[in-house]
């Protein structure tokens, strides 16, 4: 286990700033609104913002004012990850440990708000999902919802902690939800909580494995699942989930396409967002 800080090389910063700039801008939708996806007045609008109002060097000093770590960790397979993840101890003596598990899209900066005041009763443990912000990628196949259960168990573990709560959102809450097989004797109390709007698949899959996974008359892990209604961006969830492949590299390429995507999705609402939502 190592320490870790953010520090994102100039370079990176000003090549983002450069393809921002040479976005090339489709036609306007035929209806107004947002029936359609992001509006092209609004995805020109957050692109500007982006290229010269954001401050990506704000965002770096927040996470690097709370202690970040980088640990391996396998998941109960043959091959090991490193993932990153935050760690608030409390001064609290009675402080309980809790582990946050973010969602897609979604990253460990969803939780700067809540460290410090959560850092009050508890210890805070909030790991990267691999793949995602600062955890490395998984080079085959086999990293899924279980195994990663597993290594946040290992996670807490090699933490030296044997109770601890956990919480989670929309795939952090089926993460959460497989943790009671995969620490069955923590004593874990576990409140899984799926987004609105989540992926077509998230919901049934979810269920399926709790079913499945959980030991039979186990009752030592409680699980609270708030289930959600399904619209357009569970179609969306399932289209995508089909052509990933395809989306990825036009997306990878494309950062104001990853943006809007994104922004889309985790909205959910025909309400126009205010830039702040994106401040972080």
């Amino acid at each position: 286990m190592r320490e870790f800080r953010v520090e994102i090389p100039e370079a990176q910063l000003v090549d983002l700033r450069s393809r921002l700039a040479m976005t090339r801008w489709p036609e306007a939708a035929t209806v107004g609104g947002w029936t359609q996806g992001v509006p092209l007045d609004y995805a020109q609008e957050l692109c500007a913002y982006w290229a010269d109002g954001y401050d990506w060097r704000r965002c770096e000093a927040e996470l690097n004012a709370i202690p970040q770590f980088v640990t391996g960790l396998d998941g109960g397979g043959d091959d090991s990850l490193d993932i990153h993840f935050l760690h608030v101890r409390s001064s609290d003596v009675n402080a309980v440990p809790l582990l946050l598990t973010h969602g897609w899209p979604g990253s460990v900066i969803e939780f700067l708000d809540v460290v410090g005041p959560l850092s009050e009763t508890f210890h805070v443990v909030a790991p990267s999902l691999p793949g995602y912000g600062f955890s490395a990628k998984p080079t085959a196949t086999g990293w899924g919802v279980e195994r990663i259960a597993t290594a946040w168990a290992q996670l807490m573990d090699r933490l030296g902690y044997d109770r601890w709560f956990a919480a989670g959102g929309d795939w952090g809450s089926i993460i959460t939800s497989a943790l009671g097989a995969a620490a069955p004797d923590a004593g874990t109390l576990i409140v899984a909580r799926v987004l609105q709007g989540a992926s077509l698949g998230v919901v049934p899959l979810g269920i399926s494995i709790m079913r499945d996974l959980l030991p039979p008359g186990r009752v030592g892990s409680g699980i609270a699942l708030m289930s959600t209604s399904l619209g357009v961006g569970g179609a969306v969830g399932l289209v995508l989930g089909l052509l990933v492949g395809s989306v990825v590299g036009s997306l990878f390429a494309r950062p104001i396409g990853a943006a809007v995507r994104s922004l889309r999705r985790r909205l959910n609402t025909d309400d126009e967002p205010h830039f702040e939502f994106l401040a972080q």
